[in-house]
């Protein structure tokens, strides 16, 4: 059962209570799906009213939800907010877009939400979209998105959470504990955020194993024992992408090399506004130019996607000749580029075009010369750096990044690999269909020419999109490609119900460095009711920068599914892929730099340009980011050192028992030899986020490698405040037990004094008799135990 029917059986519910359904979602397609799911469970006569004004959604039967217009949707919600409820309506169906501001007001069916709220149960569909953005500052005014669900969330009668990748990120944790006994387990949500950050992977498997046993969380994860999920690394035109090297190399140099004309025009710009002292009016008076290294994996992931196209061409031609239907993904269409390009040509649908990834280089290199001035009255204007702004250096650095990009031949990776893919395809004698909202593309000509096109309007609709899944599923379409567009609302699977069953393939071209949208993608194919199991494969070009993508996606994967299944590890994980995105790969690289200065400086030294309150992996995801900057044989050399040496760490770690990255289960034979309660339990409800804390003194063995003689000793006598030795005979074990009996004495002393006080705090808050005699028994004996523990 998937949560989609698990939401509709909460509608139902809410309907036997009396109560109203909320249901929020993440875009208006999805209602299709819910009412696809409440018919599926047996409702009927079910009529929900949508907040979205005169849309029209169409339903897989062919009916299709309609609505009116702005003014009647108004009074309608005026007419329930008088009442008080739904009148003639099932359910509440809206969109967390819905709910935002508009004009930085608030609109009309907030007001009708606070309304319905107290006597509703609110369904979050795709829960973690409330989650809202990381850190910074608000605006003053009316709450944004993720504040009014919150306020939603204190106001219903109840909450259903409904998501895949519901733990994303530990600040948005207060969004579940708000209405979960997980917020009985902290003093407030911003010391929840605080734990959870610092607690890593092992806390939020205990966490999600806490949330299970309550019974406040039910994981609905469809088995992949036997479904074959790999990493493919496949052969690549190493020249190619060492030119791609070579330029952006030379993009970069120049970035750098601008730079004192950047400076020069901010000066003059804080100049103009101290002269009419307005320099403390507006704190942005400046120029400022976005450097090419944070613009550098946009280009990079499109590089490697089109070095990647005939393979996946084979990928998916080797899958149909197995009896599979593949479906293929990518993240980017380049249908923007493309669009862009043919307006500034004024190219008309069939014009032929000459595009390359060097025309995509010269338009980095371009923007790069731009900047963004921004006068003492909060005015910004873009202007190009002209060559005497830039000065000789500069304008030597960009002429040279422009010759390094023309003399490179990158005519044998195509600009549009989402083409390049559809029509070869089609060559072999398959058909295509494809679920994205790009509009413009290009027509790959068997001579190899190239004609610009665009896609007919209604294929980019919602419903263009429910006739090519319908296509695909009925074996009209042999192969689907998708975007993000795909990511949700379309079941590709090998359903019982759909003509054609033959088992699918998805086929990960190029994967979306969004963990939310890739796991719904994941999900498309392997789904209930499906006759046939689904294969995944992730493709990897033989190339250094797959390993960053691949590493950034297995940290992903690892966080979110300890926070989904209470395990670090499950069948989906990489395990092919070295996951160094964590603390010790940060160590690795902040070592790495500190000991070669040539390869910091060729990486634009990251270490200097650290960002406040940065993750702690900040440096690592910089480093990794800038690695193709260099060229293949050292990008191949750095990554093998990080990888080694980050291998090296977490093995020393592990051998220590100091491994942060999961929560290892170790047979350590532990015997416990004293136990002590140090905090009451003040909760007012038993829970498995409550009860008092105990301190513990066991017995264990050591999973570290047994200290000598001399290092135990040493080890000893700093505990008790004595300098180490350098020999065994220089140690006098007498005067090391003379002040061990006197550290256990003032130990002891404070133990009491602590324990005292414990207890009057413990006792203060009991008024029976009996039970304070109780509580003084039980301490006086745990007092004692700890004690003659310490003493022997």
């Amino acid at each position: 059962i998937g949560k989609g029917r698990i939401c509709a059986s909460i509608m139902r519910y809410a309907q036997q209570q009396g109560m109203i359904a909320l249901f929020i979602t993440k875009d208006k397609p999805l209602y299709a799906d819910m009412m696809r799911d409440v018919g599926d469970i047996g409702m009927r006569r079910f009529t929900p009213f949508i907040t979205d004004s005169g849309t029209e959604i169409p339903l897989a039967n062919g009916a299709a939800l309609k609505t009116a217009g702005a003014v009647k949707q108004q009074a309608e919600m005026q007419a329930m907010i008088q009442r008080g409820n739904l009148g003639r309506y099932s359910a509440v169906f809206t969109t967390y877009s819905q709910i935002q501001t508009v004009g930085k007001k608030e609109p009309l069916r907030r007001n009708f939400l606070r309304k319905m709220a107290p006597n509703a149960i609110l369904i979050l569909d795709e829960a973690h979209q409330a989650g809202g953005s990381k850190g910074g500052w608000k605006e003053a005014g009316p709450p944004d998105r993720a504040d009014f669900v919150r306020e939603l969330i204190d106001l219903s009668s109840g909450v259903f959470y409904s998501s895949a990748t519901y733990a994303k990120r530990a600040d948005v944790m207060d969004l579940y504990a708000r209405r979960t006994d997980l917020r009985l387990g902290v003093s407030s949500m911003t010391a929840l955020e605080n734990i959870l950050t610092r607690g890593g992977v092992p806390l939020q498997q205990i966490v999600a194993s806490k949330f299970v046993a309550s019974g406040q969380m039910l994981r609905r994860e469809r088995s992949y024992e036997g479904i074959s999920f790999q990493a493919k690394t496949v052969p690549v035109d190493r020249e190619v992408a060492d030119d791609f090297s070579a330029a952006m190399r030379a993009i970069k140099d120049f970035d750098r090399a601008k730079q004192k004309a950047v400076k020069a025009i901010s000066n003059e710009a804080k100049a103009e506004a101290k002269a009419l002292k307005q320099d403390g009016a507006i704190g942005e008076v400046g120029a400022r130019s976005t450097n090419f290294t944070s613009l550098m994996h946009n280009c990079i992931e499109q590089g490697l996607l089109a070095q990647k196209a005939d393979a996946t061409v084979q990928e998916a031609i080797a899958a149909l000749q197995r009896g599979e239907k593949p479906v293929i993904t990518v993240a980017n269409t380049m249908g923007s580029f493309i669009e862009e390009y043919a307006e500034s040509q004024d190219l008309s649908p069939g014009d032929a075009m000459s595009l390359s990834f060097g025309d995509l280089l010269e338009r980095y290199l371009e923007r790069s010369r731009d900047v963004v001035v921004t006068d003492y009255r909060g005015h910004s204007t873009r202007l190009r750096l002209s060559d005497d702004q830039l000065g000789a250096d500069a304008v030597l650095a960009y002429e040279e990044a422009l010759d390094c990009i023309r003399e490179s031949d990158f005519s044998g990776i195509p600009i549009s690999p989402i083409d390049y893919i559809e029509q070869q395809l089609e060559r072999s004698g398959y058909r295509v269909t494809e679920v994205t909202g790009r509009k413009a593309g290009i027509e790959y000509g068997a001579d190899g020419s190239m004609a610009y096109k665009v896609r007919l309007g209604e294929e980019t609709t919602a419903k263009g999109k429910i006739d090519a899944v319908a296509r695909f599923n009925a074996g009209d379409a042999d192969v689907i490609l998708l975007n993000c567009s795909g990511s949700t609302g379309i079941s590709l699977h090998a359903s019982e119900k759909f003509a054609d069953q033959r088992p699918r393939h998805m086929i990960v071209a190029q994967a979306e460095r969004d963990i939310n949208v890739f796991m719904q993608m994941l999900g498309r194919v392997h789904r209930t009711g499906q006759v046939a199991l689904p294969a995944y494969t992730l493709l990897m070009g033989d190339l250094p920068a797959e390993k960053r993508p691949g590493a950034i996606l297995c940290r992903k994967m690892a966080s979110l599914n300890a926070n989904t299944t209470a395990a670090r590890e499950t069948d989906i994980s990489l395990n092919t892929v070295v996951d160094f995105m964590n603390p010790y790969g940060e160590q690795v690289v902040m070592e790495l730099l500190a000991d070669d200065p040539e390869l910091n400086a060729k990486l634009d030294f990251p270490a200097v340009q650290g960002d406040s309150g940065a993750s702690d992996i900040a440096l690592i995801k910089k480093v990794t980011g800038r690695i193709p900057l260099l060229p293949i044989v050292e990008q191949e050399a750095v990554y093998s050192l990080i990888e080694s040496e980050y291998c090296d760490l977490v093995d020393q770690a592990r051998a220590m028992g100091e491994n942060i990255l999961e929560a290892d289960q170790l047979d350590l034979e532990a015997r416990p030899l004293a136990r002590m309660e140090v905090m009451a339990d003040d909760s007012e409800t038993a829970s498995e986020f409550t009860g008092p804390v105990y301190l513990e003194l066991v017995e264990a063995k050591s999973e570290s490698k047994p200290l000598t003689q001399l290092q135990a000793i040493n080890a000893v006598r700093e505990s008790v405040g004595l300098a180490e030795v350098s020999a065994v005979d220089a140690h006098d074990p007498d005067a090391l037990s003379l002040l061990a009996r006197q550290q256990v004495a003032t130990t002891i002393t404070e133990l009491e004094a602590e324990t005292n006080r414990y207890r009057q705090a413990a006792v203060a808050q009991k008024e029976d008799s009996k039970a304070i005699e109780k509580l003084n028994d039980r301490i006086e004996q745990q007092f004692t135990h700890v004690s003659g523990v310490l003493e022997t």
